[in-house]
């Protein structure tokens, strides 16, 4: 008789317990400005946008 063996790695979850995203935002250009000059914390910018905003603080 030959077992039933288990797949290698991490088991697939079902789809019912994949998370879903609960809203997603539209930006206007305007506002998403906004968002990133009041935004201080280095990892919420974009890559190009940290290199802007370095090549602006440098003297």
């Amino acid at each position: 008789m030959q077992q039933d063996k288990k797949k290698a790695g991490r088991p697939r979850k079902e789809e019912r317990e994949l998370l879903k995203p609960r809203f997603t935002v539209s930006l206007d250009e305007e506002t998403w400005n906004n968002l990133k000059e009041a935004t201080t914390h280095p990892v919420a910018f974009s890559r190009d946008a940290i290199i802007e905003k370095l090549r602006k603080e440098s003297p």
